[in-house]
């Protein structure tokens, strides 16, 4: 199965990893990713971009992305899965997204 193994020569990293903004490449989940992500809360006042705004780390957060072909396409079809789990207080979540991409659209 593609990209199962990690021996692919695939460009994304295997299993789920840090929510880290892309590196030079433009793509999440490749070896060349910088820094977690990070988004702002607006402060007390309830705005953004003043004095008071909250940066929070997503340090929680992974992000896997799995590319597979679908069983008796020939290799036509492919479905790609991504997978966000974070934490909220002692409890996981995780949201998953699926699409299918065909070598015909």
């Amino acid at each position: 199965m593609v990209g199962a193994s990690g021996n692919d020569g695939g460009i994304f990293l295997d299993g789920p990893q840090p929510l880290k903004l892309p590196g030079n490449d433009g793509l999440v989940n490749t070896s060349d990713d910088t820094t977690v992500e990070t988004v702002t809360m607006p402060g007390k006042d309830q705005q953004l971009n003043t004095t008071d705004d909250q940066v929070i780390t997503l340090s929680d957060f992974t992000r896997e992305i799995m590319i597979r072909d679908i069983t008796g396409e020939n290799g036509q079809l492919r479905s790609i899965v991504v997978t966000i789990t974070y934490k909220n207080g002692a409890t996981s979540r995780t949201y998953t997204l699926t699409t299918y991409i065909s070598a015909y659209s």
